[in-house]
């Protein structure tokens, strides 16, 4: 049985019709129009949320429900900060996922030690199936809230709504269908008294459309989940396997097994360095883009891929196995630190000559995330080997750490500062038209390094047309130079009129009409819908 008596159950049922309407009134048009309809308002509903949870869980609460919630909420806000469409997809698919993970963590505390194990998987099944299973409980808060009234002769109260109910009905009918009808072709002025009750009649029919009534039904079904959510947080739930203490060390014959394998992996590893000790840390990249390409990112991901496979290694294997096999594994980690920081480090130089992406960018900060992984293992093994470490647990906090770290910083502002300085070296062979690619939070920050922007892009698309003749601008007696110049300023006037259309409106691709010109369906952005710089924005150059 649960007991809700420190905080009485109409709390619930009011917060949750409030969450639920505010998402249907406010992040409706997400459905219809995707991440551009979110801004302040889809950061306003999960912090609704997350009251809404502190409101169920008060009472048990510990200082160690902050260590999720506090870079959760900062993920949240970054929502109303940036535009991002890279980050902000990231956001909105894995929040319902880690609100999820992490209200069971705090909630069932009998659940942790399978949750951060080999079973997580089987774990997140088994939680979805019985958070499933409290949706209709969920409802039965209702039943409390008439044991806290006055007692009432329940046979006498339902005659009573009934009749109410029946009479405000006939009397309704009556009135709108023959009376006031009557009434009004008899008197004019009784008429123009129900003009404007007929016309808001005739408003609320239409408003009773399709829309409507799916906005209904996710009123009713966000209440459910809702209240269902409460019962689950609250209610005790039974692991379905006891985990095993993990800190025991196991000396029997698969210490041997894993041993080989682990000598097996490191010695391939060894013979890898040994064969690219001239390309692990090399001066200057190659002059050959497709080779240098390859060399870069495809070996980039290819280690960052192996990277999980050793942090799979470490999850199965520290503090498990005899202490050879600990040694190893202690090899195995300095060898993958190496292999990590020297792919982070050709990023690196990639970067100085080719300039700054996303890709590049994340590239930097997941080499900064597998080093300070790495580094917290080896610091593992100098205190004590034997150490009782649930490296999952660890693991999932230090990633959603991570992520909001980087879901909050500035990347395109990062991106574009460190672009445009990087092309004051002689050999940049960075292309200013990849930064048209960067959003609408760039508009104060281009506009204010226009004039540098234009000059350097000049520079950059005449390098780029150097090799080329355009015999048909010379034989045209045009200017090539000049007709360079003006495509540029064109660019990127068209590229600040875009954008600051993109803060303003709503587009959704409709499909190609006549001539293969396609068509868009364009509607204003309402002020919740913006994030905080795009409502605060006002223009510094005229265009």
């Amino acid at each position: 049985m649960i007991n809700l008596s420190n905080v009485r159950q109409r709390y619930f049922i009011l917060s949750a019709l409030m969450i639920s309407s505010f998402y249907v009134f406010f992040l409706w048009r997400f459905w219809t129009y995707g991440i551009e309809a979110l801004g302040i308002n889809v950061s306003f509903f999960w912090m609704l949320m997350i009251g809404f949870f502190l409101l169920a869980k008060w009472n048990d609460l510990s200082q160690r429900t902050f260590l999720w919630l506090a870079p959760f909420t900062v993920m949240i806000i970054s929502l109303s900060i940036y535009t991002n469409p890279f980050t902000t997809w990231i956001s909105v698919l894995i929040a319902p996922i880690i609100f999820f993970i992490f209200t069971t963590h705090e909630s069932h505390h009998g659940l942790r030690a399978i949750l951060w194990s080999k079973f997580l998987p089987f774990t997140l099944i088994f939680s979805a199936f019985k958070f499933l299973s409290s949706l209709i409980p969920g409802l039965s808060f209702y039943k409390s809230i008439n044991h806290e009234m006055a007692p009432v002769d329940k046979k006498n109260l339902g005659n009573i709504t009934k009749q109410v109910v029946l009479g405000l009905a006939i009397l309704f009918m009556l009135s709108v269908l023959v009376i006031i009808p009557l009434l009004s072709s008899a008197d004019e002025s009784f008429a123009r008294v129900f003009a404007n009750f007929f016309e808001a009649l005739a408003n609320f029919f239409k408003f009773l459309n399709f829309t409507s009534f799916m906005r209904l039904v996710n009123l009713f079904f966000g209440f459910i989940i809702l209240m269902g959510g409460v019962y689950y947080w609250r209610r005790s739930i039974i692991p379905f396997r006891i985990a095993k203490n993990n800190g025991e060390n196991s000396t029997s014959g698969n210490s041997i097994t894993v041993g080989i394998i682990l000598l097996g992996v490191l010695a391939l590893y060894v013979l890898f360095i040994f064969i690219q000790a001239k390309t692990i840390f090399v001066s200057e990249l190659l002059s050959d883009f497709a080779s240098m390409e390859s060399l870069v990112k495809t070996g980039f991901w290819q280690l960052f891929l192996l990277t999980i496979l050793n942090i799979l290694f470490y999850v199965g294997i520290y503090s498990k196995y005899a202490k050879n096999v600990q040694r190893i594994l202690m090899a195995f980690t300095l060898a993958s630190l190496l292999l990590i920081v020297s792919a982070g480090y050709k990023v690196l130089m990639y970067v100085t000559d080719y300039g700054l992406s996303y890709e590049k960018f994340f590239a930097f900060y997941t080499v900064i995330f597998c080093v300070l992984v790495f580094a917290w293992f080896i610091s593992l093994f100098v205190r004590q080997g034997n150490e009782r470490v649930n490296i999952i647990c660890s693991l999932a906090f230090m990633t959603l750490w991570m992520y909001a770290f980087f879901a909050i910083t500035p990347i395109e502002r990062i991106i574009f500062t460190t672009n445009l300085q990087l092309t004051q070296r002689p050999n940049s062979r960075i292309n200013f038209g990849d930064l048209k690619m960067l959003g609408s939070d760039m508009l104060p920050v281009v506009e204010k390094n226009f004039d540098k922007l234009i000059v350097e892009a000049r520079k950059d698309n005449i390098r780029k047309n150097k090799n080329n003749s355009m015999e048909i601008l010379e034989s045209l007696n045009y200017n090539q130079e000049e007709v360079l110049q003006k495509r540029v300023d064109d660019w990127w006037i068209k590229w600040i009129e875009k954008n600051r259309d993109d803060q303003k409106f709503l587009k959704k691709y409709k499909g190609y009409v006549g001539k293969g010109e396609s068509q868009w369906i364009t509607v204003e952005k309402k002020w919740y819908e913006k994030t905080f710089g795009e409502l605060f924005y006002k223009p510094k150059i005229k265009i």
